[in-house]
């Protein structure tokens, strides 16, 4: 902004990022950067509305830092960052994604969620409703925002984890009701809650990948997987190999932010995970693209290219599944001829 050094990083946003060094090491700290990188503070330069004002994704960024560092935000950052959250309404998509998927990957993203839940709410409104929202059954301690930043928490350091884990309960408020049992339930929260994230996954501009993997893994996050051979195989089937770890992973953390009592569940996911790796390090068939025969085959012994070829292939596959056919290529083509028939 100017040549003079301290006027141009009277501009910085935070004081541990208003220090300099000149080529000799002299280090000129005009802001007390050294004392609160010692003690662990985030301060805005100067007065913290006017850094804000200047620049209101720096009210991310305090988030950010916070929960990658393990720092508290100084109680006059904390005051204007929450007097001028609703300046990140003109911040673009693409910085705020940035910024937020770093806060949810840092290792103190519980604490930041919850003690600035609401600044989220500029980004993502869709949060609002969930905050203090209390679950009443057996199954959860936590409120749903509180049951939200402990399931991010819990997740794996991975983007699309991470991200899931945020919205995966976000449509819950909209389907709960008061069963017979006088528990709460939410009946049909897993696709309310993938419609909600793909509206919100788009309006932040993620990427197609990222986009499928979070869809995928907030939709089916409730089914449940028999720990049995033939049942591993089909999930790896319908979800893919990555997409059946990903739904692992997701009710690995959504247990660990449920009732303690219920922590024995984690025994039946690494039962399901130890099931997958065998089938896959055994190179078991589980899907199309391991068959022994595929459409040319078929076509070869007179089959009509197609919507039949798909359709035997098909029956072929969940033969082997359940184990009533081997997957060898005359045994297959017997059967096809048989199906044909």
């Amino acid at each position: 902004f100017t040549r003079n050094l301290k006027e141009d990083v009277a501009r910085r946003d935070f004081t541990m990022n208003a220090m300099a060094m000149d080529v000799r090491g002299e280090v000129y700290d005009y802001f007390g950067g050294k004392e609160d990188l010692q003690a662990g503070l985030i301060r805005a330069v100067g007065e913290a509305k006017a850094r804000f004002e200047e620049d209101a994704l720096r009210i991310m960024r305090a988030l950010r830092f916070a929960s990658v560092t393990g720092f508290e935000i100084e109680v006059a950052t904390a005051d204007a960052l929450f007097e001028c959250k609703e300046l990140l309404t003109r911040i673009s998509a693409e910085r705020i994604r940035e910024e937020l998927v770093k806060l949810l990957l840092g290792k103190d993203a519980k604490k930041v969620l919850l003690q600035y839940w609401d600044v989220l709410t500029v980004i993502i409104p869709e949060l609002a409703p969930m905050k203090d929202f209390e679950q009443k059954n057996k199954w959860h301690i936590y409120p749903v925002h509180e049951h939200t930043a402990v399931a991010v928490h819990s997740a794996p350091l991975d983007e699309a984890l991470r991200v899931t884990m945020l919205l995966h309960d976000i449509g819950k408020p909209k389907c709960f009701s008061i069963g017979a049992d006088g528990e709460g339930h939410f009946y049909g929260h897993a696709n309310v809650s993938m419609d909600m994230a793909r509206d919100i996954l788009n309006r932040l501009k993620f990427d197609n990948e990222t986009k499928d993997r979070v869809i995928r893994a907030i939709k089916y996050h409730d089914v449940q997987i028999e720990p049995a051979t033939k049942q591993v195989k089909r999930a790896l089937n319908k979800y893919t190999v990555e997409g059946f770890f990903d739904l692992v992973a997701v009710k690995r953390a959504d247990n660990l932010a449920q009732n303690p009592n219920l922590a024995s569940r984690q025994d039946y996911l690494d039962s399901l995970v130890q099931i997958a790796e065998e089938i896959i390090k055994e190179e078991q068939c589980f899907a199309l693209k391991d068959l022994a025969v595929n459409g040319r085959d078929l076509i070869e012994m007179g089959m009509k290219p197609g919507k039949e070829i798909g359709q035997v292939l098909e029956s072929l596959l969940e033969a082997v599944i359940e184990e009533k056919l081997p997957n060898d290529k005359a045994e297959m083509l017997k059967f096809a001829q048989k199906i044909k028939k």
